[in-house]
């Protein structure tokens, strides 16, 4: 499932609006409208706030690791990019909350083209299965 329909599915389940999401994360509906229906990446600080809103832990959005995992590899990634990773492939479920905040604050720190990239290549993965 692409990340923006999860997230909608999560905010409806919290009885939240479209608007809410809106206000707590400094964008218009139209935007939060976009980002649910797929038509524009949602920006990595952005999914951050809203799911600091929902209250729900970032890992929630990975329930489909291997699968990022095996598609990541295919690819032609640069060192950064294959160091977070392999950060991602090392974690375990004792840990895995420590793991996914610092493979966030890795993510934070890598350049706009990179984050990107990643991005790109996990709303690729996390597609609506059909």
């Amino acid at each position: 499932m692409k990340i923006g329909l999860h997230l909608r599915e999560l905010r409806k389940k919290k009885n939240l609006t479209a608007k809410d999401i809106a206000d707590a994360t400094g964008v218009e509906v139209p935007t939060v409208t976009r980002w649910e229906n797929g038509s524009i990446n949602i920006p990595s600080s952005k999914i951050e706030q809203y799911l600091e809103l929902l209250e729900i832990p970032i890992d929630t959005l990975f329930e489909n690791a291997h699968e990022i995992i095996d598609h990541a590899e295919k690819l032609d990634l640069n060192e950064e990019q294959k160091q977070i990773l392999d950060k991602f492939k090392t974690s375990t479920d004792d840990n895995k909350d420590e793991k996914i905040q610092e493979l966030l604050q890795k993510f934070k720190s890598l350049s706009a083209e990179n984050q990107e990239a990643l991005d790109k290549i996990m709303n690729s993965i996390i597609a609506p299965r059909r």
